[in-house]
């Protein structure tokens, strides 16, 4: 798994961690989770994240809305940003990001 995402329109090289920990500010999000998505036709990396919330319904768009105001840079915000019921776990009980990206793979791929 990548450590780095290198954004696909600025080029600039974001850390997940920056974008998880602005999310989880937001009073509604329990957990979160970011990493590349991998963009097929430019050079670099979307921003993939996905939530859980803590019972309290809060948009896609909301939760965008607070990454920019919260970290003020339009290229931090996630360009893909999902609400799940729950995040995949590796058996030592980390976010499992592998299994997150091949899901949201899937779900994309059965929508086409």
């Amino acid at each position: 798994m990548k450590e780095l995402i290198t954004h696909h329109v600025s080029g600039t090289h974001v850390y997940p961690r920056v974008i998880e920990d602005a999310l989880l500010t937001h009073p509604s999000v329990r957990e979160a989770a970011a990493c590349a998505l991998p963009d097929e036709q430019a050079d670099g990396d979307r921003i993939y994240a996905a939530v859980t919330l803590d019972g309290h319904a809060v948009g896609e768009e909301t939760l965008r809305a607070h990454v920019r105001s919260a970290l003020g840079q339009d290229h931090l915000v996630p360009d893909c940003l999902e609400v799940l019921s729950e995040l995949p776990l590796t058996r030592v009980g980390k976010i499992g990001k592998r299994a997150l990206l091949a899901e949201y793979s899937r779900r994309r791929a059965s929508v086409r």
